[in-house]
């Protein structure tokens, strides 16, 4: 009907939640990276699993305090302030867990590290100002300034570039063996933080001092243009960093492959070498970190004593797990190679696309031949 209330409703309740869950994969990739570099196990594994599920669940429940000055009723806006409190609960119980791994273990200073102490500054200062953003008072003083561009970037940069970016350090040696020079790591995550915080922290007295986001210009009397041009210098200084580390993972990718074992002493299974076809043998893992539980697991692996080290019937096969535990329920013999698979996906698209088009002959005959080559 044209209410753009409701067309609010509807674009936030989708926009919202999807930047929470966009932090759920880099909160994953965390707690993997931080129990390697601290060498020291996960703080609250259980906390911070259920926490996640609370970050996804409860980023569903507050999509309008984005429309905090849109004219909602009160028990709307009470409940959604209390709701933008809330979510700070189980992301600061990740963030305390990872802090206690890093307080229990050994610190590595290395360039995942780097990356990962940034993220850990930057998120946390973000999650602050969301926290000032969901007092209603607030809101309303700050509501469509450059303050909440300051915000979502701090959120947002801080919680999901970092990461990648630590990941990017990380997990280089799996490509080619290498890993990535660690000089240009420390010029990478320096730069990247500096120039973030020069670039997006002006914008927060910017916003306080009146500057109004999705406004491309201003006069020059109004007192902004300080915090603008540090903005622009931090923005540059930034992609410097970002570029150089493009860069040096380019360089790395076109080195000569080599066999790169394990550099971090990383627990998780995916340091175990592998061929193109993957493991040797499928292991059957007994905790979270099997690497360091199960001493010399990775050369069973390799030498192949373990689950599958060879086909049984000459074909394709896998084992079947249990939901849960993950046990050995019995062995899958999965598809060769053939035509019939062709055949029916080509089979399936042509239903659907000469359904669009009303030609229903044609897309019955194509359904009948899609059902024919998956019963063959």
């Amino acid at each position: 009907g044209g209410d753009p209330l409701l067309w609010q409703h509807l674009f936030w309740f989708f926009g919202h939640p999807e930047v929470y869950i966009i932090f759920l994969p880099a909160a994953g990739m965390v707690s993997m990276m931080v129990p390697a570099m601290a060498q020291a196990r996960l703080v609250g594994h259980a906390a911070i699993a259920w926490a996640l599920a609370g970050v996804g669940i409860i980023s569903f429940l507050l999509w309008m305090h984005h429309m905090f000055t849109a004219g909602l009723g009160p028990w709307a806006l009470y409940l959604t302030s209390a709701a933008s409190f809330a979510v700070a609960i189980p992301s600061g119980v990740q963030v305390f867990a990872w802090i206690a791994t890093f307080w229990k273990g050994r610190v590595r200073m290395q360039a995942p590290t780097l990356f990962l102490l940034g993220f850990h500054f930057i998120f946390v200062l973000g999650g602050l100002t969301g926290v000032m953003v969901a007092v209603l008072p607030f809101d309303w003083q700050v509501h469509d300034s450059y303050f909440i561009v300051a915000h979502l970037h701090y959120v947002l940069i801080g919680g999901m570039v970092f990461p990648l970016f630590a990941g990017i350090w990380y997990w280089a040696p799996l490509l080619k063996g290498h890993a990535l020079p660690e000089r240009a790591g420390r010029w990478s995550c320096g730069l990247m933080f500096i120039g973030f915080n020069l670039a997006f922290f002006p914008m927060h007295i910017a916003g306080l001092q009146g500057m109004p986001r999705r406004v491309y210009t201003y006069d020059a009397g109004v007192g902004w243009s300080l915090w603008n041009a540090l903005s622009t210098a931090g923005a540059f200084v930034f992609a410097a960093g970002v570029l150089l580390s493009f860069v040096t993972l380019a360089r790395g990718l076109l080195r000569p492959r080599r066999e790169g074992g394990n550099p971090w002493n990383a627990p998780t299974l995916e340091w175990v070498p592998q061929e193109s076809y993957g493991m040797r043998s499928i292991p059957q893992v007994r905790s979270h970190y099997p690497l360091w539980d199960q001493p010399g697991l990775a050369q069973e692996i390799m030498d192949g004593r373990h689950w599958l080290p060879g086909t049984v019937f000459g074909g394709r096969e896998t084992l079947l797990t249990s939901p849960i535990r993950g046990t050995i329920r019995h062995l899958v013999r999965l598809p060769g190679d053939g035509w019939m698979h062709f055949i029916a996906a080509a089979g399936t698209a042509g239903f659907f696309l000469l359904l669009t088009v009303s030609w229903f002959v044609p897309a019955i005959a194509c359904g009948v031949v899609a059902i024919a080559a998956i019963l063959a």
